[in-house]
């Protein structure tokens, strides 16, 4: 609400009945005609003597300048005016259209890492984890050392010597070298066997057909709602105040009916001839004159006033729309910036993720190749190594038992036996020398089987562990992807919801401050109307104060002079009326007597003995202090009987200063013409004025 304006009526009081007359003294003789000016002044202090105990001066009028208007303007203000809560609603309208054109922050989050372009061998390392799953899931072959031994025991079955011929030549034959091929062979597939799947799996081309390729959706452009239109800037501005705001006619009408109550007319006051009667009436004349062209002028400063609020208000509204626009278009920016960052932090992770998996699966796989190709060194090896040793013990076994045999059997006389036995052959109890190294042989060879079997079991347990541990850091990495991926969506969500807070609080910022400004605006255009108005109207209330002050001097100099005549009036009343009743006889009987007994007494006295006869005639006059005539016509006579009657300046005076202050009296001793000259002259100072008041006495 505006602040109320500094200019306030005095309180509206209640109009007095008038009070019943005074009881009039017993009519008198009237007294003789006045001037119809003097006229006018009596009748209005009469009028104004007719409520007795009032005050002289004039009470205060009911309605003061600038009440009606301080009563709007108190009401005035943004706060309550229908058409400037419009303009808040309608601003707060265009502040929620731009703070929330645009996508949430979520859908922008997503937006972006939608856009995000996947490495190009996303597809290839989903195969290859799609393959580790396989890898993982492949069966070993149990190492079937039944089979081994059986299939050992039938190529050393076919191929042992069969006689003490080729028992000989057996250690330098090819037949152990294809025992031992034969049998390493067997160890081969039995290999190949057990680690089939996993050698399969492990050397099997990426398997893309499983890859679920990323889908790429191409971020959309901002989409701005453009500046919004600007707020009517008519709605941020007060109306116009109505009429009585500026209606001055109060003080001259207050001015009016004082001098009606008090029967005074303007006519009257101007011909008064009195200097502060006619400044009385100027004073009123210029109080009227600055009640009926000041609401003009009033009207044209509330309308330029009016005029330049609305201008402001459209320029702040044009500038605040236009930042708001701004203020969205750069976040749209910066958003799009966000988004750009987003998008190439999901595609890094992406393929910082990508190339883990390749990295992941490529070491495993290059681990379990290397198990697996190791694996047939170290079974070739071992198998090379504990063959041999099993062959040359039963090379060695069969040999020693062999020669054993030939020496005891061809020693001493039975060498022709070693003939007999090269053309037949041994006979067959060497073959149990055959048998027992073969046993030894095969026995021997279990345990190499044994072996070989823990080595296939061993190295394809280590394969499958090191499968499943590449296995779970491929799991990590795809599993750790989406919660990567998630942060940077959440961060992401987090940098543009703060950016569309900052949008939303700046639009509101600017809204809220272009209210404020408007209303601010709004209240200096009601300050500035109604300070000119309560200027021009306490202006014009000075004016109707100085008049109504001036017409209240005259009113109390009226009623003073009124009171002053009646007492004089009263006193010389009957002495007057008969003097005027025969104005002529009176001033011939005098002089006739005067003139007889001076006559006498001139006749030997001369001048100075008429003067000394006066004297004696009218020395107890003199000592009376009644003033003696110089010369005994009208106007002597009148000084004569104002002295009888003690009608002197001093005592004048000191009536009048019973009821009017010292000052005024003082002021009026060298401001009223009439009443300076009477201060000078006494009554003959009146001489003047009542002569062409009352006109020639002896024509009349």
């Amino acid at each position: 609400m505006p602040p109320p304006i500094a200019h306030a009526r005095r309180p509206v009081t209640t109009p007095q009945a008038p009070a019943p007359a005074k009881e009039r003294p017993p009519q008198r003789k009237p007294p003789p005609p006045l001037s119809p000016s003097n006229a006018a002044v009596l009748a209005a202090a009469r009028a104004v003597d007719r409520r007795p105990g009032a005050d002289p001066a004039p009470r205060e009028m009911q309605d003061k300048v600038g009440n009606a208007a301080v009563a709007a303007g108190l009401r005035r203000g943004p706060a309550g005016d229908p058409k400037f809560a419009t303009l808040k609603r309608d601003v707060q309208q265009k502040k929620r259209t731009v703070a929330t054109s645009h996508p949430p922050p979520r859908q922008e989050a997503t937006s972006a890492q939608d856009a995000a372009v996947p490495p190009r061998d996303d597809e290839v390392a989903q195969g290859k984890t799609a393959n580790a799953e396989k890898m993982n899931e492949a069966k070993t072959k149990e190492f079937d050392k039944a089979a081994f031994i059986k299939a050992v025991e039938k190529a050393i079955a076919d191929r042992a010597p069969k006689n003490l011929k080729e028992a000989e030549k057996f250690p330098d034959s090819e037949k152990p070298a294809e025992i031992k091929t034969e049998v390493q062979g067997r160890v081969g597939e039995g290999k190949s066997e057990s680690a089939e799947q996993i050698a399969t799996t492990t050397a099997a081309p990426p398997d893309t057909s499983a890859a679920v390729p990323k889908k790429v959706v191409p971020m959309a452009a901002d989409r701005p709602p453009g500046r919004p239109a600007t707020p009517d800037p008519k709605k941020a501005v007060p109306d116009t105040l109505p009429r009585s705001a500026t209606d001055m006619s109060a003080g001259p009408a207050a001015i009016n009916q004082q001098m009606a109550e008090a029967q005074v007319t303007e006519p009257q006051l101007k011909k008064s001839n009195e200097p502060t009667f006619t400044k009385a009436l100027s004073s009123k004349k210029a109080a009227e004159r600055h009640s009926e062209t000041t609401p003009g002028q009033l009207r044209k400063h509330e309308a330029a006033q009016l005029r330049q609020t609305t201008a402001q208000a459209k320029h702040l509204g044009t500038a605040a729309m236009a930042t708001m626009a701004t203020q969205r278009v750069r976040t749209g920016q910066q958003v799009g910036t966000g988004k750009a960052g987003t998008k190439t932090r999901d595609e890094e992770k992406r393929t910082e993720v990508t190339a883990l998996l390749q990295k992941v699966f490529d070491k495993m796989k290059a681990d379990v190749e290397g198990i697996l190709s190791g694996l047939d060194k170290l079974v070739d090896d071992q198998f090379t190594r504990e063959e041999k040793e099993a062959r040359d013990a039963f090379t060695a076994e069969h040999k020693r038992k062999l020669e054993d045999y030939k020496e005891k059997r061809y020693s001493g006389w039975r060498k022709p036996l070693w003939f007999k036995d090269w053309l037949l052959g041994l006979p067959d109890e060497v073959n149990v020398f055959l048998e027992e190294a073969r046993a030894n042989y095969v026995r021997r060879m279990r345990g190499v089987v044994s072996n070989i079997a823990d080595i296939i079991a061993r190295e394809l347990t280590r394969a499958k562990q090191r499968i499943a541990k590449g296995r779970e850091e491929l799991h990590a990495a795809v599993k750790k992807l989406p919660g990567d991926l998630q942060a940077i969506g959440r961060e992401a969500m987090s940098e543009f919801a703060d950016k569309f807070d900052e949008l939303t609080q700046s639009v509101d910022d600017k809204g809220t401050e272009l209210v404020d400004t408007l209303a601010t605006k709004y209240t200096d255009a009601v300050k500035a109307v109604d300070q000119e108005i309560a200027e021009q109207k306490e202006a014009n209330e000075g004016a109707v104060d100085k008049a109504k002050d001036a017409i209240k001097g005259v009113i109390d100099a009226i009623m003073e002079l009124k009171r002053l005549l009646l007492g004089v009036l009263r006193k010389a009343a009957t002495a007057i009326g008969a003097i005027l009743k025969d104005p002529i006889g009176f001033l011939g009987n005098l002089v006739a007597g005067v003139g007889g007994g001076l006559k006498l007494f001139m006749r030997n006295a001369g001048r100075h003995l008429q003067q000394g006869v006066l004297a004696w005639l009218l020395g107890t006059a003199g000592t009376a202090g009644v003033q003696l005539p110089t010369k005994f016509d009208v106007l002597g006579i009148l000084v004569m009987v104002a002295g009888l009657l003690g009608l002197s300046w001093p005592n004048i005076r000191a009536r009048l200063t019973r009821r009017v202050p010292e000052q005024a009296v003082a002021a009026a001793e060298t401001a009223v013409p009439l009443v300076a000259e009477t201060r000078k002259r006494g009554v003959a100072g009146m001489w003047s004025d009542l002569r062409t008041r009352v006109g020639d006495l002896k024509k009349t």
